[in-house]
């Protein structure tokens, strides 16, 4: 698509959250220009750039099935299990 550095800019900002992954293809003839506005908005906004390396999860995780998002594994901590094992000798 031939999208002008406006449309890129508003089509990314429009989906931005915490942990988005933004994907630039260097082809388009105008995402230099998109890259070069939506920096400062990102970082005006609160936002934080950072490598990819930073924000993806290397153990103890699953993908989310509905939303493709890498999530933690939370296991109990002892004090949790010895918590649950009590309330089953309780029953």
């Amino acid at each position: 698509q031939d999208l002008s550095a406006q449309d890129i800019v508003e089509r990314v900002m429009s989906k931005m959250h915490n942990g988005a992954i933004v994907l630039m293809h260097n082809n388009g003839k105008h995402t230099a220009e998109a890259v070069s506005i939506m920096i400062p908005e990102l970082k005006n906004r609160g936002y934080e750039i950072v490598p990819v390396s930073e924000l993806i999860l290397k153990s103890d995780y699953y993908i989310h099935p509905h939303t493709g998002e890498q999530r933690p594994i939370v296991r109990p901590t002892r004090e949790r299990r010895l918590q649950d094992g009590a309330q089953e000798r309780e029953r």
